[in-house]
């Protein structure tokens, strides 16, 4: 189960201890896991969305129990054609939040500014 504050980070060549303290490089993803104010559960992306990271994501995204779901995406940068199938996907479950220009251009009128 997913509790509030929550934080996943996925990184094959970093110990899970000291990940809280290093900087996401290009090819890493941290999903942070919070309730909003109305009982929902709000995800926010870090990094790339790409190969293995996919997969993980789809995983956590498993363990989110139903109901309100968004999605902030604000701080994703990069996103491959599978990371961008799963975003689409998503976005019929869940609200969008927050694209940059360039996630915004891959999921054209799925998220909110």
């Amino acid at each position: 189960m997913l509790v509030a504050g929550q934080s996943h980070f996925f990184n094959d060549c970093t110990d899970l201890l000291l990940a809280p303290r290093l900087r996401l490089g290009p090819d890493m993803l941290r999903v942070h896991t919070e309730r909003d104010g109305k009982g929902g559960i709000v995800l926010r992306l870090e990094g790339s969305l790409v190969g293995p990271w996919i997969s993980e994501f789809a995983r956590v995204l498993e363990a989110v129990p139903e109901g309100a779901l968004a999605i902030d995406l604000a701080a994703l940068v990069y996103a491959d054609k599978h990371g961008e199938e799963l975003l689409r996907d998503l976005a019929a479950r869940a609200e969008v939040r927050g694209c940059s220009p360039f996630v915004a251009e891959l999921l054209r009128g799925s998220c909110e500014q």
